[in-house]
């Protein structure tokens, strides 16, 4: 497993629920917290937050 970039794990997670407080004033709820987490997760499984991660030719 390669190391994760921490800093852009917490950055991901916690975007969209700023996103969503400061930019559309709507309250953070249970479930769009576990989304965030959810989809968060996710992308670090798939290796989207290592500091080495291949890159993929469109």
């Amino acid at each position: 497993m390669r190391p994760h970039d921490v800093d852009e794990v917490v950055r991901h997670l916690g975007a969209p629920l700023y996103y969503r407080l400061l930019v559309l004033d709507e309250p953070v709820t249970v479930a769009s917290a576990d989304l965030a987490a959810a989809v968060t997760a996710a992308a670090a499984r798939a290796g989207a937050f290592c500091e080495s991660r291949p890159v993929h030719d469109s």
